[in-house]
Formats: structure tokens, C-alpha cells, sequence
């Protein structure tokens, strides 16, 4: 469920419109994680959904193509993630660590 700002369709709901109460987004869902205009999904299947601004290629999807609704970026594998505000962390089953985005300030932030 999502409510809130959807400017640039973070929410996920296709609208892009502000919600005041909740509205489903999907289904069978194990984490979620907001950044500053986009959401990151694991489903309990292990794959990771995305949505919202794409600007700096944060949602991993090989573009940087705004997406109102959550699109599929990988099929499984998907352990937890973290949205920052320009850029995306997946740790995966394997206990790897993936980042998409613009990481300039991820990458400080582990130094």
C-alpha cells in the first residue's frame, strides 16, 4: 500500500496524482524501500521491482525512462534493498552488493 506525494510515480500505482489514503500497489511483497522520488519492491519470490524517477538510472531498469508503475528488473536473487535519494543498494542471496544510480554519495558514505 502506498499513499502520499507521486510526482514523479513513485507511489507505483500509475496515477501520478497525491494519494491521501492508501492504495495497493502489489501483491506478495517481502521488503520495500523509498527513496526521495523513487521505490524499490522484493517480492517474495526474490525478484526486485521498480518505480518512480529514473533520472540517474536508479532504478536499474537500463534506462533512465521515468516509470509510473513497477517494472521488473531482476527475476530473483533479491535479498534486501535501499533507496537513496539518486541511487538504489541490492544485497542479493549470495551476500553480494549491487548499486545502480548515480552512487557518488554511496560510494562516500562506505569510505
Amino acid at each position: 500500500m502506498a499513499f502520499g506525494w507521486d510526482t514523479y510515480g513513485q507511489l507505483g500505482d500509475n496515477v501520478l496524482s497525491q494519494r491521501q489514503w492508501p492504495s495497493q500497489v502489489a501483491a506478495n511483497v517481502s521488503a520495500v524501500s523509498a527513496g526521495n522520488s523513487h521505490t524499490l519492491i522484493v517480492k517474495t519470490d526474490g525478484s526486485l521491482w521498480a518505480s518512480g524517477l529514473n533520472s540517474t538510472g536508479q532504478l536499474g531498469d537500463g534506462t533512465t525512462i521515468q516509470r509510473n508503475a513497477p517494472v521488473q528488473i531482476l527475476s530473483g536473487g533479491v535479498q534486501a534493498v535501499a533507496a537513496g535519494s539518486d541511487f538504489s543498494l541490492i544485497v542479493k542471496t549470495d551476500g553480494s552488493l549491487w548499486t545502480m544510480g548515480d552512487n557518488s554519495s554511496a560510494s562516500s558514505a562506505m569510505e
